[in-house]
């Protein structure tokens, strides 16, 4: 504010006063910064509320994956179509009856469901030591081998303590190999209980540290006094795992030959493939690739389920009736006038 004062004619004081001014500035700058803050707060708390709705929106999404995996799992076991693969999205090829994707009328949907009845590997995650899994081994063409690659579960294989073998199965691993060993059996079913015997290959696949993956011809499996042969398999990342081939196979797609596999020690995560990946496995496994979507967010899950109604070997949970790593003494005594009994191991004898 300017101040002047008169007398007379002549200008006698002139004073400039700002502080005024400066009030302005100083209210003007408190202002722009109390915005800015306020800005700030909402942009964080709109950031928040969007990741918690993308958050329920994924997690909705994976929910109508899953949905979009039971309505097809259903279907496809049920016997309602007999289609091989389905490879695009659209579902007008197959019945009225097939699962369509709206779930509540749009919002919540699977927008995309493929599948294959004819995967080229049989994924088995995990493969506990406490059941077997059984698959029936068929393809369209013969099956000549069956590679096996299998790993620590969960992941991160330790193998720097893994020897591979001795004589016999040892008691354990040791304390820097995390990943554990396979029991296998591969048997044909014959027309009368000799056959199936005589068709019938048991082995052990263990963990090796490095070298090349593990080979075992069935050949050297001649019943009965070969069975249970112990085959390392070499473990390393190039290989994807541990990994033993099973050659000299005859399988034809008119036989009936099943697989059963157990893990030792620990579990594992254990793939198999025939003719090196490239033919499929018929009857075995069913591929589903889901996609689930709520609003705009997407998700996407695919897993193997049996081709049909599982089943297990009799037992306990599936596990085998009587199960060890050690000789096994029976005695059947169907004389009961014998006084003495005599037995091909003397060690039983006690």
């Amino acid at each position: 504010m300017l101040k002047v004062s008169y007398k007379g004619q002549e200008m006698k004081k002139i004073t400039k006063d700002q502080g005024g001014v400066v009030s302005i500035l100083v209210t003007v700058v408190f202002i722009l910064l109390i915005s800015m803050i306020v800005l700030a707060m909402a942009e964080n708390s709109n950031r928040e509320q969007r990741q918690s709705l993308d958050r329920q929106l994924s997690d909705q999404a994976f929910y109508n994956a899953e949905s979009g995996i039971s309505d097809w799992a259903e279907y496809l076991t049920s016997g309602r179509t007999t289609e091989k693969s389905k490879t695009v999205c659209d579902t007008s090829a197959f019945p009225d009856d097939a699962p369509k994707g709206p779930i509540d009328g749009g919002v919540n949907s699977y927008s995309c469901v493929l599948f294959n009845r004819e995967p080229s590997s049989l994924e088995i995650k995990p493969l506990s030591t406490d059941e077997n899994k059984s698959y029936p081994i068929k393809s369209t063409v013969p099956i000549t081998s069956l590679r096996f690659t299998w790993n620590a579960n969960p992941g991160g294989n330790q193998v720097g303590g893994c020897a591979g073998t001795g004589s016999g199965l040892p008691s354990s691993l040791g304390a820097n190999c995390n990943v554990g060993g396979v029991r296998f059996e591969l048997f044909r079913l014959g027309a009368n209980r000799e056959q199936t015997i005589k068709s019938t290959y048991i082995g052990y696949f263990l963990p090796r540290n490095g070298g090349v993956g593990g080979s075992l011809n069935v050949g050297s499996l001649a019943y009965p006094d070969n069975q249970g042969m112990i085959t390392p398999g070499g473990c390393s990342d190039a290989l994807g795992g541990c990994v033993v081939t099973l050659t000299g196979l005859n399988i034809l797609p008119t036989d009936n030959w099943t697989l059963n596999v157990k893990s030792l020690y620990t579990d594992n995560r254990v793939t198999v493939v025939a003719n090196n990946g490239t033919v499929g496995f018929v009857d075995a496994q069913i591929e589903i690739d889901s996609t689930g979507k709520a609003n705009d967010v997407l998700r996407r899950i695919k897993v193997r389920l049996p081709a049909s109604l599982q089943y297990t070997t009799p037992g306990t949970g599936g596990s085998d009736v009587l199960a060890t790593k050690e000789s096994i003494c029976k005695l059947i005594d169907v004389n009961q006038a014998q006084s003495s009994a005599s037995f091909t191991d003397a060690s039983c004898a006690d």
